[in-house]
């Protein structure tokens, strides 16, 4: 099996640790800017592709639309599977690999949940999955770092939490966007990476359009400002074809 960093990284206690801060009140600000912008229906239903436990997909469900959450990872998915009702469900499931067809209404990406595999082809394969998930005219909406932001932002920040000590520090090399993590636990040190593909606005514009998609908009941050070349994140606002 090729060296696939998220395979591992994802299921370790350190990074739910790390990204604790990512809580409830974050993930409920963001939807409820989204869905003041995607003005859904009652009764619209999701897919969160690459959920991680669930805190947008939970988000969706309280507001009454039916959710289906995946993600690659099983520890994420266990986590998630806590918060499972009726109008809300989680499966393990790698988006290179078909899921269900013609089932949803909107189809979410966030929080860089995108650029994690060696070839550009995969990435075709995971939006035209994503495609044929949702039903005709479905929305889907990618959330991407903005690389122009974070080649004139890299820093290195310490971060400690509890009895852990974690480093962090993130930059541009080759083509990837690449976050190197280091963890201090007592006399333990380990060290992670996050890498996705340095995707460009307009490189992300061009792969969903190959993928069936007409972009209908493009914003900068959470509070889908229109984007601009100086915003953190590229969020872009799409429908099948």
């Amino acid at each position: 099996m090729k060296d696939e960093w998220f395979r591992t990284w994802f299921d370790t206690d350190y990074y739910h640790i790390l990204y604790n801060h990512r809580d409830d009140k974050e993930a409920r600000e963001f939807i409820d800017a989204l869905l003041s912008f995607l003005k859904p229906v009652n009764g619209s239903t999701f897919l969160d592709v690459a959920c991680g436990r669930g805190r947008h997909s939970l988000q969706l469900s309280e507001r009454g639309y039916p959710t289906v959450g995946i993600d690659l990872s099983a520890n994420s998915i266990s986590f998630a599977k806590q918060q499972e009702c009726d109008r809300l469900r989680y499966n393990v499931r790698d988006i290179r690999e078909p899921f269900e067809c013609g089932t949803f209404h909107f189809a979410l990406n966030l929080f860089t949940s995108f650029g994690y595999f060696d070839s550009i082809a995969e990435h075709l394969t995971a939006l035209r999955n994503i495609h044929s998930a949702l039903e005709p005219n479905g929305i889907f909406v990618l959330d991407f770092l903005n690389r122009n932001f974070v080649s004139q932002n890299s820093d290195v920040k310490k971060i400690p939490l509890g009895n852990l000590h974690f480093t962090t520090s993130k930059e541009i090399v080759g083509a990837h966007i690449t976050k190197k993590i280091t963890v201090q636990d007592g006399d333990i040190k380990e060290t992670y990476r996050e890498q996705v593909l340095a995707f460009s606005h307009d490189e992300l514009i061009d792969l969903i359009s190959q993928a069936g998609f007409n972009i209908l908009s493009v914003h900068g941050n959470y509070q889908m400002e229109t984007f601009e070349q100086y915003h953190p994140r590229v969020i872009i606002i799409a429908q099948k074809k």
